[in-house]
């Protein structure tokens, strides 16, 4: 959802929940909540998966839908662990390497 004003509509008509509440629903601190909204979460595909939201005065606000919305687009995205030691990295590169030796590309 791009427009703004929509997010807001269908957020206001599923019922609006503080951060506080939020974070009671899903187990994790306000902050986490927040951020959620704010910047989202990068799932192992790269892709951003942002908790539907908007600031009303000072407070940040969202429904237990969107919530819901939120784990679901989580759900489903492959399980890859990044290559983290040298070794590892030197490993798939090699491995990598082969791969193009036997295509003949190079």
């Amino acid at each position: 959802m791009n427009d703004p004003t929509c997010e807001i509509e269908q957020l206001t008509e599923e019922g609006l929940i503080g951060m506080a509440e939020a974070s009671t629903i899903i187990r994790r601190h306000p902050a986490t909540v927040t951020r959620w909204v704010l910047t989202g979460v990068r799932l192992a595909s790269g892709r951003r998966v942002r908790l539907q939201g908007f600031r009303l005065g000072g407070s940040i606000r969202t429904s237990r839908p969107a919530i819901t919305r939120f784990i679901a687009a989580q759900q489903g995205e492959p399980a890859e662990t990044p290559i983290t030691t040298p070794a590892a990295r030197r490993r798939a590169d090699a491995a990598a390497e082969a791969v193009l030796d036997a295509a003949g590309i190079k």
